[in-house]
């Protein structure tokens, strides 16, 4: 007994060794004060504020990207890391078999080739200052080698081409999300069927396949599926200008909110740079050197991804001759372009094994049916993306130096990218420009396009401008009534709820003030629940029971806004998706989570048959016997909501509120890591979320896993001249023993972003 108990104290003391030396090297490897030689040609100063923010003083620009670089490795290197394991086709190197179709999208679109391709073609002056990036990368890496070998990170120095195949990624990604083929995807039905899912769904999203093409549209579901929990969208939110003629001082302001995946940390990375008399406040994506969103002395600039459908699925046409399989394009057979690559799945060790993967490309792109090749029997579906060239990359470095809004106009024209919108303003008025190609294509209800469709011309979008001297501007991912006619059939939703309510707050406010902007920036007010409410009370007035009259009372007094402590809030979320799985889940039958998941896009049609209550949805077409009508779908929707709450959080309505119920945290779950490191960063608990679906601050709720976060508003900022504030709801650093770590924490806090508040201080110099 007595050896028993020495063993296990034995063992006990070793790894409290252990954990107690990984924590003295993570701890060294948070340090923000000190002095390190690197390879610069002049000092640089990093000054940190107490929320870690830095603001970095340098005399060249080679110098500042430099220490970007440096910064981001110091504070998110297992994000940028698992980014270039991703965008490289190494994942499973990091995290095992999870990896693999990750690894198998990246070799398919070969991200690292056009990321090589892009490095030659770009200006000398730009290449450098990804150069100088990279080398700020590798400082911290070389110095803190143990912490590769500790979190299993690769040992191999960045190089160039990792960042721009993260980029390459990002834009990808966003742009596969964005297909609206896989928003509704459902098999034929009858022609009186089809008529009454289009009073729901709307037409343009309405996509059926037949039922030879099941395995066709599970493919490119997983495919979804994966990008969305592994990667996630990409430079997505809203903003706004608000003109002098509307703010107390008269000076212009601008605020913008930033949005982000909650199955992944926040992609955005907040600082401030001074270059001799250049100042820039602003905010970069770990991993790349670029300032996405900022304001110089000039010009503020802000620029979103458009939620716009530009990626093709193509069924080619094949054939067998001399034993190989063909394609057809422009009249011709011709033969696929193929390759071999080898992905390799270590976890936790240097053992491991290694898949061969087969790739095959045509004119339209990478096959990515043979993704699943030994899972499926599919037809041979490419497809054809948008990838950015180097102009884009350069557009990316001129943005934030630029010395008027006509320049940085200047910087997105005519480059080759996803479609875009920039907001650029200075004090007297703003631009709205747009940027990137749009491929023309005709309208059709097919899922998949023919090989032998005609090739695509492609539309400029950067000569849609507006300029505006006086006028209130709210511009975001769904700008969709501004937008040109062409462009609007493109958009995956005709409505954006969003900016409407925020142009709405704006244009009735006069003598607006900055606690104002910060106000509106975090506004959680629904102009969903606005509409439903009096007809959700009308309905409960023929229930009688208590809770549908408690219910009533909670209605009748409630302001709309999805607040932590709103009991209504939780109620309406609830009985809303509950009310939508009733009237869809007979006529859909397997496809219902396809919707529900997605319901977002059918609030508006469905308020007007809830209005109406004439929709043939309402009655159950498996009841032949029985004639269902509005009515009985809100009863049943109403009880099934109660035992919800009541299951969740006990039979006290009081009890039921928002913030107890709609939660999330930022994750770092396919990060592999010891398991004690894991339990902190990892083992977050989920916290309470304010907002919604269609609130200022955004906080979607999903639907197949009742009022959970799926994404949130992560962080919040206000330029009004040259100062700038920001609020964030995450930390600076992932490094659980950084004094700067954090998850998920909303408040009304702003913060100078120029480091008023002077905490912390290091050097970097010269190699003596």
């Amino acid at each position: 007994m007595k050896k028993r108990i020495i063993i296990v104290l034995a063992i006990v003391l070793f790894l409290g060794l252990i954990i107690a030396g990984i924590g003295f090297y993570l701890t060294r490897a948070a340090s923000y004060t000190g002095t390190i030689q690197a390879d610069v040609d002049s000092s640089i100063s990093i000054i940190r504020d107490r929320t870690g923010i830095p603001l970095i003083k340098a005399k060249t620009y080679e110098n500042a990207f430099f220490t970007v670089g440096f910064l981001h490795a110091q504070d998110r290197l297992p994000i940028i890391e698992y980014y270039r394991s991703a965008s490289t086709g190494k994942l499973s190197e990091l995290i095992g078999e999870k990896g693999i179709l990750i690894d198998k999208i990246a070799l398919a679109i070969d991200f690292n080739r056009y990321a090589k391709e892009i490095i030659k073609n770009i200006s000398p002056e730009h290449r450098k200052y990804i150069k100088c990036y990279v080398k700020g990368i590798n400082l911290f890496k070389n110095k803190y080698q143990y912490i590769n070998s500790i979190l299993y990170f690769p040992v191999e120095e960045w190089v160039e081409s990792d960042v721009i195949s993260i980029l390459l990624l990002f834009e990808w990604t966003n742009a596969f999300l964005n297909n609206k083929e896989l928003l509704f995807p459902l098999p034929r039905p009858s022609n009186s069927n089809q008529r009454t899912l289009s009073d729901l769904i709307p037409k343009d999203l309405l996509y059926y396949y037949s039922i030879n093409n099941k395995q066709n549209i599970d493919v490119l579901k997983n495919i979804k599926s994966a990008l969305e929990n592994s990667i996630g969208f990409f430079q997505r939110g809203i903003a706004f200008y608000i003109s002098g003629r509307n703010t107390i001082d008269s000076r212009a302001a601008t605020g913008y909110i930033l949005d982000n995946n909650m199955q992944s940390y926040p992609k955005w990375y907040p600082l401030s740079l001074e270059v001799g008399n250049l100042i820039i406040n602003g905010i970069t994506s770990p991993g790349l050197p670029f300032i996405f969103f900022g304001n110089n002395r000039n010009i503020s600039f802000l620029g979103f991804n458009l939620d716009v459908d530009t990626q093709d699925f193509y069924i080619e046409k094949t054939i067998k001759r001399k034993g190989e399989e063909r394609y057809y394009s422009n009249g011709k057979w011709k033969k696929f372009k193929k390759a071999s690559k080898i992905i390799k799945i270590t976890k936790n060790s240097k053992d491991g094994y290694q898949i061969s993967f087969n790739l095959r490309r045509t004119d339209h792109g990478p096959v990515v049916s043979d993704f699943f090749k030994d899972i499926y029997k599919t037809d041979v579906i490419s497809l054809k993306s948008i990838i950015p060239d180097a102009d884009y990359v350069s557009s990316l470095f001129k943005i934030p130096f630029s010395e008027s809004k006509l320049n940085a106009r200047k910087s997105v024209k005519d480059i080759y990218s996803t479609p875009k919108i920039y907001l650029f303003s200075s004090n007297k008025n703003s631009t709205i420009s747009y940027s990137g190609k749009l491929p023309l294509r005709n309208i059709s209800k097919n899922i998949f396009k023919r090989s032998y469709n005609k090739v695509q011309n492609m539309l400029d979008l950067s000569k849609f401008y507006y300029i505006s001297s006086y006028r209130n501007i709210v511009i975001g991912c769904q700008d969709f009534e501004r937008a040109s006619g062409i462009l609007k059939g493109y958009f995956l939703s005709r409505k954006d709820i969003r900016g409407q309510r925020l142009k709405r707050i704006i244009d009735n406010q006069d003598h607006i003030e900055i606690k104002d902007i910060k106000n509106i920036l975090k506004d959680t007010y629904s102009t969903v629940a606005e509409n439903y409410i009096p007809l959700f009370i009308s309905f409960l007035e023929n229930i009688p029971i208590t809770s549908a009259r408690m219910t009533k009372i909670y209605f009748q007094d409630w302001d709309k806004y999805m607040k932590a402590q709103s009991v209504p809030a939780s109620i309406f979320q609830s009985l809303l998706i509950m009310m939508i799985k009733e009237t869809i889940s007979d006529e859909l039958g397997d496809s219902s989570d396809d919707a529900l998941n997605n319901y977002s896009f059918l609030v508006d049609n469905y308020y007007k048959i809830l209005k109406t209550g004439r929709s043939l949805l309402f009655d159950d077409i498996k009841t032949i016997e029985k004639i269902e009508i509005r009515d009985t779908i809100f009863d049943r929707a109403f009880l099934k909501t109660m035992r919800f709450l009541n299951k969740q959080r006990g039979p006290i309505m009081d009890n039921w509120k928002w913030s107890s119920l709609h939660k999330g945290h930022y994750r770092l779950s396919e990060i592999v890591m010891p398991w004690f490191l894991e339990k902190v960063m990892i083992g977050s608990k989920d916290r309470g979320i304010e907002g919604g679906n269609s609130t200022v601050w955004n906080s979607p709720v999903s639907a197949l896993e009742m009022l959970k976060c799926n994404s949130c508003s992560c962080l919040s900022g206000i330029f009004v001249d040259t100062m700038s504030n920001i609020s964030l709801s995450f930390g600076m650093s992932v490094n659980p023993l950084s004094e700067f770590y954090g998850n998920y924490n909303i408040n009304n806090k702003y913060i100078r972003l120029d480091n008023t508040d002077k905490y912390l201080s290091m050097k970097i110099i010269p190699h003596k």
